[in-house]
Protein backbone atom coordinates (compact mmCIF):
# COMPACT_ATOMS: atom_id res chain seq x y z
CA UNK A 1 0.00 0.00 0.00
CA UNK A 2 1.38 3.24 -0.65
CA UNK A 3 0.45 6.53 0.75
CA UNK A 4 0.67 10.20 -1.22
CA UNK A 5 1.89 12.60 0.44
CA UNK A 6 1.72 15.33 -2.45
CA UNK A 7 -0.39 18.21 -2.44
CA UNK A 8 -3.17 18.90 -4.91
CA UNK A 9 -1.73 21.41 -7.52
CA UNK A 10 -4.09 24.93 -6.44
CA UNK A 11 -5.19 25.84 -9.81
CA UNK A 12 -3.85 29.49 -10.75
CA UNK A 13 -6.88 30.70 -10.21
CA UNK A 14 -7.24 30.22 -6.61
CA UNK A 15 -6.17 33.48 -4.87
CA UNK A 16 -3.21 32.47 -2.90
CA UNK A 17 -4.79 33.45 0.74
CA UNK A 18 -7.52 30.45 0.49
CA UNK A 19 -6.69 27.24 2.05
CA UNK A 20 -7.53 23.70 0.61
CA UNK A 21 -10.15 22.27 2.66
CA UNK A 22 -10.25 18.64 2.43
CA UNK A 23 -13.27 16.06 0.94
CA UNK A 24 -14.06 14.94 4.28
CA UNK A 25 -15.15 11.33 1.85
CA UNK A 26 -12.00 11.72 -0.22
CA UNK A 27 -9.38 13.16 2.31
CA UNK A 28 -7.33 13.35 -0.71
CA UNK A 29 -9.03 15.24 -2.90
CA UNK A 30 -9.86 18.73 -2.05
CA UNK A 31 -13.62 19.86 -1.28
CA UNK A 32 -12.96 23.48 -1.92
CA UNK A 33 -10.37 26.21 -0.84
CA UNK A 34 -11.57 28.20 2.33
CA UNK A 35 -9.99 32.19 3.43
CA UNK A 36 -11.11 34.11 6.47
CA UNK A 37 -12.85 32.15 8.43
CA UNK A 38 -14.37 33.82 11.48
CA UNK A 39 -16.67 31.86 14.35
CA UNK A 40 -17.78 33.14 17.39
CA UNK A 41 -21.01 32.88 19.68
CA UNK A 42 -22.95 34.59 17.33
CA UNK A 43 -21.29 34.78 14.12
CA UNK A 44 -19.84 32.55 11.56
CA UNK A 45 -18.61 33.49 8.06
CA UNK A 46 -15.99 32.28 5.58
CA UNK A 47 -15.15 32.87 1.57
CA UNK A 48 -14.37 30.14 -0.23
CA UNK A 49 -13.54 29.14 -4.12
CA UNK A 50 -14.85 25.88 -5.86
CA UNK A 51 -12.01 23.72 -6.27
CA UNK A 52 -11.76 24.22 -9.71
CA UNK A 53 -12.13 28.15 -8.76
CA UNK A 54 -14.22 28.31 -11.62
CA UNK A 55 -17.02 30.16 -10.04
CA UNK A 56 -15.36 32.75 -7.87
CA UNK A 57 -15.12 33.83 -4.53
CA UNK A 58 -18.66 33.06 -2.55
CA UNK A 59 -19.81 34.16 0.75
CA UNK A 60 -20.81 32.71 3.71
CA UNK A 61 -22.13 34.76 6.77
CA UNK A 62 -24.67 33.08 9.47
CA UNK A 63 -25.42 35.30 12.45
CA UNK A 64 -27.26 33.31 15.52
CA UNK A 65 -29.12 36.46 17.59
CA UNK A 66 -31.83 34.39 18.50
CA UNK A 67 -30.66 34.15 22.33
CA UNK A 68 -28.66 36.96 22.50
CA UNK A 69 -29.20 39.98 23.94
CA UNK A 70 -29.34 43.47 22.66
CA UNK A 71 -25.16 43.95 23.54
CA UNK A 72 -24.49 40.91 21.79
CA UNK A 73 -26.59 41.78 18.97
CA UNK A 74 -25.04 44.89 18.23
CA UNK A 75 -21.38 43.24 18.74
CA UNK A 76 -22.15 40.78 16.12
CA UNK A 77 -23.89 42.81 13.62
CA UNK A 78 -20.26 44.85 14.42
CA UNK A 79 -18.06 41.74 13.71
CA UNK A 80 -19.86 41.34 10.74
CA UNK A 81 -19.88 44.29 9.32
CA UNK A 82 -15.96 44.68 10.03
CA UNK A 83 -15.63 41.29 8.15
CA UNK A 84 -17.67 42.23 5.72
CA UNK A 85 -15.44 45.33 4.71
CA UNK A 86 -12.21 42.72 5.32
CA UNK A 87 -13.44 40.96 2.41
CA UNK A 88 -14.05 43.95 0.31
CA UNK A 89 -10.82 45.24 0.82
CA UNK A 90 -10.28 41.65 -1.36
CA UNK A 91 -11.83 42.40 -4.36
CA UNK A 92 -8.93 43.98 -6.32
CA UNK A 93 -9.63 42.46 -9.31
CA UNK A 94 -8.10 39.02 -8.81
CA UNK A 95 -10.97 37.83 -6.55
CA UNK A 96 -14.17 39.46 -8.14
CA UNK A 97 -17.16 36.92 -8.93
CA UNK A 98 -17.68 36.31 -12.00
Amino acid sequence: MTHSTATPTRPASIPPRFAPVPDPLNPREVSHYEADVRATDHLIASAAVDADGRRGVRYFLQLDVEDATATEVRAALAEALDWWSAQEGHLDGAELSR
